[in-house]
């Protein structure tokens, strides 16, 4: 399990590497300094928005979890997004990952995934 999240991040930082590297890092700097750290706030507060609403569908959709669950899942589906849309994989992977995640949440394996499947459905 290490070996693997380590190979992830390695790759996952030779991705973003190489795309700065191929769009230039003055290109990528000046286009963070233009939003700067307002505009990044704001940024990363609206996306915050879907992912709290979409954790907690999967919360109401599976009864009996504990508030803390419900970041878990919320945190599933950060995941989930990440690994099916940023990194190289298919969106299935990011389906598959994102019920990992809830998993090592402590989230029951037949709640993970039978509330990733209602998602995609």
């Amino acid at each position: 399990m290490k070996l693997g999240l380590a190979l992830a991040a390695i790759l996952g930082i030779a991705v973003t590497t190489a795309i700065v590297g191929y769009l230039g890092v003055g290109h990528v700097l000046g286009a963070i300094a233009a939003l700067g750290w307002r505009g990044l706030g704001v940024l990363v507060a609206w996306s915050a928005i879907p992912f709290a609403l979409l954790g907690a569908a999967w919360f109401v959709l599976t009864p009996g979890l504990s508030p803390r669950d419900l970041v878990t899942l919320v945190w599933a589906r950060i995941v989930r997004d990440s690994a099916g849309e940023l990194l190289p994989f298919s969106p299935l992977g990011g389906w598959l990952i994102g019920a990992r995640a809830a998993i090592l949440g402590g989230i029951g394996g037949d709640a993970a995934f039978a509330t990733t499947l209602v998602d995609v459905t």
